[in-house]
């Protein structure tokens, strides 16, 4: 729900509101939950202080495919 991610909303937005302020959710969940990264070819991420970020070949490559 997004009640579980709004107490890392104001974290998420100051490591990535000036990248790309429509994505501060997807940053304040990766924030809010344990997890392995956030999985995306937007370039943006990859400056993410904190949070692994995998790319499609990334991923394909980390997964032997």
């Amino acid at each position: 729900p997004f009640e579980r991610i709004v107490p890392y909303l104001p974290a998420a937005d100051a490591l990535f509101g000036a990248i790309d302020s429509d994505d501060v959710p997807f940053v304040a969940l990766a924030l809010a939950e344990e997890h392995d990264g956030i999985w995306s070819n937007d370039r943006a991420f990859e400056n993410l202080p904190d949070v692994q970020v995998w790319t499609t070949p990334s991923l394909k490559t980390h997964l032997g495919l």
